[in-house]
Protein backbone atom coordinates (compact mmCIF):
# COMPACT_ATOMS: atom_id res chain seq x y z
CA UNK A 1 0.00 0.00 0.00
CA UNK A 2 1.24 3.16 -0.86
CA UNK A 3 1.60 6.67 1.47
CA UNK A 4 1.51 10.09 0.50
CA UNK A 5 4.46 10.72 2.52
CA UNK A 6 4.23 14.07 2.63
CA UNK A 7 1.81 14.20 4.66
CA UNK A 8 3.64 13.19 7.59
CA UNK A 9 6.71 15.25 7.11
CA UNK A 10 7.69 17.24 9.46
CA UNK A 11 10.73 19.39 10.19
CA UNK A 12 11.91 19.24 13.67
CA UNK A 13 13.67 22.61 15.74
CA UNK A 14 15.45 22.37 18.92
CA UNK A 15 14.50 25.40 21.46
CA UNK A 16 17.02 26.28 24.12
CA UNK A 17 16.10 28.19 26.92
CA UNK A 18 19.43 29.65 29.24
CA UNK A 19 18.48 31.06 32.13
CA UNK A 20 21.66 33.23 34.25
CA UNK A 21 21.68 34.84 37.70
CA UNK A 22 22.34 38.64 37.74
CA UNK A 23 22.44 40.36 40.88
CA UNK A 24 19.87 37.99 42.42
CA UNK A 25 17.61 38.69 39.06
CA UNK A 26 16.87 35.80 36.74
CA UNK A 27 17.42 36.95 33.27
CA UNK A 28 16.68 34.66 30.42
CA UNK A 29 18.46 35.03 26.65
CA UNK A 30 16.96 36.40 23.83
CA UNK A 31 17.59 37.01 20.21
CA UNK A 32 15.44 40.21 18.37
CA UNK A 33 14.04 38.34 14.76
CA UNK A 34 14.48 40.17 11.74
CA UNK A 35 12.27 38.31 9.18
CA UNK A 36 8.85 38.33 9.19
CA UNK A 37 6.80 36.96 10.79
CA UNK A 38 7.12 38.39 13.94
CA UNK A 39 10.10 41.01 12.67
CA UNK A 40 11.24 42.84 16.03
CA UNK A 41 9.60 40.51 18.12
CA UNK A 42 12.34 38.69 20.53
CA UNK A 43 12.75 34.97 20.19
CA UNK A 44 14.95 32.22 22.20
CA UNK A 45 17.83 30.56 20.84
CA UNK A 46 16.86 27.75 18.33
CA UNK A 47 17.54 25.66 15.33
CA UNK A 48 16.40 23.15 13.12
CA UNK A 49 17.42 20.02 13.95
CA UNK A 50 19.24 17.94 9.98
CA UNK A 51 18.91 14.37 9.42
CA UNK A 52 22.30 13.36 10.36
CA UNK A 53 22.33 14.45 14.36
CA UNK A 54 20.20 14.23 17.26
CA UNK A 55 18.00 16.81 18.78
CA UNK A 56 21.06 18.04 21.30
CA UNK A 57 23.71 17.71 19.05
CA UNK A 58 21.97 20.68 16.90
CA UNK A 59 21.29 23.21 19.78
CA UNK A 60 24.74 22.39 21.72
CA UNK A 61 26.48 23.00 17.94
CA UNK A 62 24.20 26.04 17.43
CA UNK A 63 25.13 27.58 21.17
CA UNK A 64 28.78 26.94 20.86
CA UNK A 65 29.51 28.41 17.48
CA UNK A 66 27.10 31.20 17.56
CA UNK A 67 26.97 32.09 21.04
CA UNK A 68 30.54 30.61 22.28
CA UNK A 69 28.73 29.00 24.87
CA UNK A 70 30.82 25.85 25.97
CA UNK A 71 30.31 22.54 27.20
CA UNK A 72 26.38 23.67 28.46
CA UNK A 73 24.67 21.11 30.38
CA UNK A 74 21.04 20.90 28.57
CA UNK A 75 18.40 19.09 29.77
CA UNK A 76 15.38 18.05 27.60
CA UNK A 77 12.27 19.06 29.74
CA UNK A 78 9.39 19.05 26.59
CA UNK A 79 8.44 18.72 23.30
CA UNK A 80 5.77 20.46 21.32
CA UNK A 81 4.04 18.99 18.03
CA UNK A 82 0.69 21.89 18.02
CA UNK A 83 -0.30 21.81 14.11
CA UNK A 84 0.71 25.16 13.12
CA UNK A 85 2.81 26.34 15.62
CA UNK A 86 4.97 28.28 13.06
CA UNK A 87 2.56 29.43 9.77
CA UNK A 88 4.46 28.39 6.85
CA UNK A 89 5.81 24.91 7.97
CA UNK A 90 4.87 21.97 9.86
CA UNK A 91 7.51 22.02 12.64
CA UNK A 92 7.84 19.98 15.90
CA UNK A 93 9.90 21.74 18.70
CA UNK A 94 12.38 19.93 21.27
CA UNK A 95 12.80 22.48 24.47
CA UNK A 96 15.95 22.71 26.41
CA UNK A 97 16.66 23.89 29.56
CA UNK A 98 20.47 25.27 30.36
CA UNK A 99 21.87 27.74 32.96
CA UNK A 100 25.21 29.94 32.37
CA UNK A 101 27.31 31.53 35.05
CA UNK A 102 27.00 35.36 36.01
CA UNK A 103 30.61 35.79 34.93
CA UNK A 104 30.14 33.78 31.25
CA UNK A 105 27.11 35.15 30.88
CA UNK A 106 28.76 38.96 31.08
CA UNK A 107 31.64 37.81 28.73
CA UNK A 108 29.22 36.51 25.58
CA UNK A 109 27.81 39.71 24.59
CA UNK A 110 29.63 40.61 21.22
CA UNK A 111 27.41 38.43 18.70
CA UNK A 112 26.87 39.74 14.65
CA UNK A 113 22.77 39.82 16.17
CA UNK A 114 20.73 41.24 18.62
CA UNK A 115 20.87 39.88 22.14
CA UNK A 116 20.05 40.60 25.48
CA UNK A 117 19.57 38.78 28.52
CA UNK A 118 16.10 39.59 29.96
CA UNK A 119 14.81 39.84 33.80
CA UNK A 120 12.13 36.78 33.49
CA UNK A 121 9.70 39.44 35.31
CA UNK A 122 10.51 42.43 32.32
CA UNK A 123 10.10 40.74 29.44
CA UNK A 124 9.71 42.09 25.67
CA UNK A 125 7.00 41.11 22.63
CA UNK A 126 8.10 37.65 22.52
CA UNK A 127 7.73 35.73 18.33
CA UNK A 128 5.71 32.34 17.90
CA UNK A 129 4.58 30.50 20.94
CA UNK A 130 8.36 31.49 22.56
CA UNK A 131 6.02 32.53 25.19
CA UNK A 132 4.13 29.23 26.48
CA UNK A 133 7.41 27.53 26.02
CA UNK A 134 9.00 30.01 28.66
CA UNK A 135 6.14 29.56 31.22
CA UNK A 136 6.68 25.64 31.02
CA UNK A 137 10.43 26.34 31.45
CA UNK A 138 9.55 28.91 34.63
CA UNK A 139 7.03 26.14 36.26
CA UNK A 140 9.56 23.52 35.91
CA UNK A 141 12.60 25.56 37.44
CA UNK A 142 9.89 26.41 40.20
CA UNK A 143 9.55 22.56 41.27
CA UNK A 144 13.48 22.19 40.57
CA UNK A 145 14.27 24.96 43.07
CA UNK A 146 12.78 23.26 45.93
CA UNK A 147 15.30 20.76 45.85
CA UNK A 148 18.76 20.94 46.25
CA UNK A 149 19.65 19.05 43.15
CA UNK A 150 20.10 21.82 41.04
CA UNK A 151 21.40 24.91 43.06
CA UNK A 152 25.00 24.48 41.93
CA UNK A 153 24.01 25.22 38.39
CA UNK A 154 22.01 28.06 39.06
CA UNK A 155 24.37 29.41 41.64
CA UNK A 156 28.07 27.87 40.12
CA UNK A 157 30.26 30.26 42.16
CA UNK A 158 30.04 32.63 45.03
CA UNK A 159 27.12 34.17 46.50
CA UNK A 160 25.24 36.35 49.15
CA UNK A 161 22.62 35.07 51.14
CA UNK A 162 20.78 37.79 49.88
CA UNK A 163 21.19 37.62 46.47
CA UNK A 164 20.22 33.68 46.61
CA UNK A 165 17.11 34.81 48.40
CA UNK A 166 16.44 37.01 46.05
CA UNK A 167 16.60 34.66 43.01
CA UNK A 168 14.34 32.05 45.27
CA UNK A 169 11.51 35.07 45.24
CA UNK A 170 11.96 35.69 41.83
CA UNK A 171 11.05 32.06 40.58
CA UNK A 172 8.66 31.08 43.67
CA UNK A 173 6.70 34.69 43.36
CA UNK A 174 7.02 34.96 46.99
CA UNK A 175 8.40 36.68 49.84
CA UNK A 176 10.84 35.45 52.45
CA UNK A 177 11.45 36.54 56.09
CA UNK A 178 14.98 37.78 55.58
CA UNK A 179 16.15 36.11 59.62
CA UNK A 180 14.33 32.53 58.88
CA UNK A 181 15.47 32.27 55.17
CA UNK A 182 18.79 32.71 56.02
CA UNK A 183 18.87 30.16 59.41
CA UNK A 184 16.88 28.06 57.14
CA UNK A 185 19.59 27.75 54.35
CA UNK A 186 22.76 27.95 56.76
CA UNK A 187 20.93 24.93 58.82
CA UNK A 188 20.54 22.38 55.50
CA UNK A 189 24.67 22.43 55.97
CA UNK A 190 24.95 22.91 51.51
CA UNK A 191 26.87 25.86 51.54
CA UNK A 192 30.57 27.03 53.22
CA UNK A 193 31.62 30.05 54.01
CA UNK A 194 34.30 31.71 51.45
CA UNK A 195 36.13 34.21 54.22
CA UNK A 196 35.68 36.46 51.89
CA UNK A 197 33.11 39.68 51.03
CA UNK A 198 31.23 41.25 48.62
CA UNK A 199 32.44 44.49 48.33
CA UNK A 200 30.87 46.06 45.23
CA UNK A 201 28.01 47.98 46.94
CA UNK A 202 27.70 50.99 48.68
CA UNK A 203 26.33 49.41 52.08
CA UNK A 204 27.94 46.62 54.70
CA UNK A 205 30.49 44.58 53.01
CA UNK A 206 27.96 40.99 52.78
CA UNK A 207 29.50 37.79 53.71
CA UNK A 208 30.59 35.40 50.22
CA UNK A 209 29.66 31.56 50.44
CA UNK A 210 29.50 28.49 48.25
CA UNK A 211 27.98 25.62 47.29
CA UNK A 212 30.08 22.08 49.36
CA UNK A 213 31.24 20.04 46.39
CA UNK A 214 29.11 16.68 47.78
CA UNK A 215 25.68 18.72 48.16
CA UNK A 216 23.41 15.87 48.55
CA UNK A 217 19.30 16.08 47.08
CA UNK A 218 17.60 17.62 50.08
CA UNK A 219 13.87 19.15 50.07
CA UNK A 220 14.04 22.89 50.69
CA UNK A 221 11.11 24.73 50.94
Amino acid sequence: MKTNTKEYQHYVESIACLYTIDKGCIKVLLLKHEEEPYKGYWILPSTFVSIHETCLDAITKELEEKFHFMNLDLEEISSCSTPNRMIDMPVIAIHYLGFISDLEASQHDNFPFETQWFDIHELPKIGYDHQLILDHTMNCLREKLLSSEILKKIFPSDFTLPEIQKAYESILGKKFDRRNFRKKFISLGLIEDTNDYDTSGTGRPAKLYRFKEDVSVKKLF
